[in-house]
């Protein structure tokens, strides 16, 4: 070691020029020191005893930050030592809030603010939004496009063509929501059977659903009245109500291949509705 005439203190180094020397400490008259090694942590600082602060930070004499140690472990890194500061601390593989002098704390601090904001948060999990209970748990959010289609379920179209055919989803946990437009320039129903059904849902359905009265349903030979998700499948079936009842019985019939225009610009139906999946 020795103190070169500018009052450094050099420690397994020559020169104070660069600080990079491999296994050497400097201890510069600036106020300034380096430690470099080569394969080890090129700083220890142990605390004895007991929990507290390992390293504190000052500005102008005042102290901004610090690191210290929570329940036997180095964990807790203090952002803020002002009254209504706080830090950040570690354990359990998890990251925890802190007040001011390290203490675990419970809905005081926040992420970001109105004008400071962080950008895209990439969670494997989910959120518990307004409680820490599994109702509050929203563990999936997804928006999307699929292809709708009209379908015959026991022996499907020869042909179908269409001018619209657009599927749009929302799901936000167990709910989905669809909207979707379909129109049709010709079908060829062929040896076609069945109950009639719009397929290509997202998500198959943990249960059934009903949407009421189309937005838009024209140019049909019989106008559905309702959709129906059917429970454990991807698609929705096409309702209306049996006017062979009494009126006012409420009931419903599937409708078929008979339903269908087969012409063009035909079987135009806008709906939205939403479902439960798993």
């Amino acid at each position: 070691m020795q103190i070169d005439s500018s009052g450094n203190l050099l420690v397994g180094h020559t020169a104070e020029g660069t600080w990079a020397a491999n296994n050497s400490a400097i201890l510069r008259a600036s106020g300034v020191s380096t430690f470099t090694s080569t394969s080890t942590p090129p700083l220890y600082a142990n605390r004895l005893s007991t929990d507290g602060t390992i390293a504190e930070f000052r500005k102008d004499g005042t102290t901004v930050g610090s690191i210290a140690s929570r329940a036997g472990s180095v964990s807790t890194i203090i952002l803020d030592p002002s009254a209504t500061g706080g830090g950040i601390s570690g354990g359990g593989s998890a990251l925890y809030p802190t007040d001011h002098a390290g203490t675990l704390s419970d809905g005081a601090l926040t992420l970001g603010d109105a004008s400071s904001r962080f950008n895209n948060l990439y969670l494997s999990g989910g959120v518990y939004l307004g409680g820490t209970g599994s109702a509050n748990h929203l563990d999936d959010y997804e928006e999307g496009t699929f292809t709708p289609s009209y379908t015959l379920l026991t022996t499907d179209f020869d042909a179908v063509t269409y001018d619209v055919r657009v599927g749009n989803y929302v799901k936000i946990g167990n709910v989905v929501y669809c909207t979707l437009s379909l129109r049709t320039d010709s079908i060829t129903v062929g040896s076609g059977s069945g109950d009639a059904v719009i397929s290509g849902l997202p998500f198959a359905a943990t249960s059934n659903a009903t949407a009421m009265k189309p937005g838009t349903a024209t140019v049909w030979t019989e106008v559905p009245g309702t959709v129906r998700v059917e429970s454990g499948q991807t698609y929705a079936g096409l309702l209306d109500e049996n006017t062979a009842s009494a009126p006012g019985s409420g009931a419903i019939k599937r409708l078929t291949s008979a339903a269908f225009n087969t012409g063009g610009n035909a079987n135009w139906l806008v709906i939205q509705f939403f479902y439960f999946t798993s």
